[in-house]
């Protein structure tokens, strides 16, 4: 019997479109809209506060998924979120936004006491 050995190839996709991210008191929602046509199985998302270089967190999220939301942050924190996406083993290029915690509770309760910014 002979067994032929097979390399699988994967093309790199192209980074997710649209890449938004939505903070508030404790959480940063990040969004996105894939790349119609492209292979993807999944995309990579990675956060940290901007004042280290250790990493905070990591997740995979599906495919089919626009959004997640990244919980159990601090207030009044600056974070870098990365975001790639994956098709078998090859990555896109990394998309990467920088947003604060906590800013738009801060601003509106400002507002609501007759505090001008």
């Amino acid at each position: 019997m002979y067994v032929k050995d097979y390399i699988f190839v994967s093309t790199a996709p192209s980074p997710p479109n649209t890449v938004k991210l939505t903070p508030s008191q404790t959480q940063i929602k990040i969004s996105w809209t894939n790349v119609p046509g492209e292979v993807v199985t999944s995309h990579f998302v990675y956060w940290r506060k901007t004042t280290t270089t250790v990493g905070s967190g990591t997740t995979t999220v599906n495919s089919l998924q626009t959004s997640y939301t990244i919980t159990g942050l601090t207030s009044m924190i600056t974070y870098k979120v990365q975001i790639t996406s994956l098709s078998g083993s090859a990555r896109s290029t990394i998309v990467s936004l920088t947003t604060s915690t906590g800013i738009f509770s801060v601003e509106l309760s400002c507002l609501k006491q007759g505090v001008e910014l």
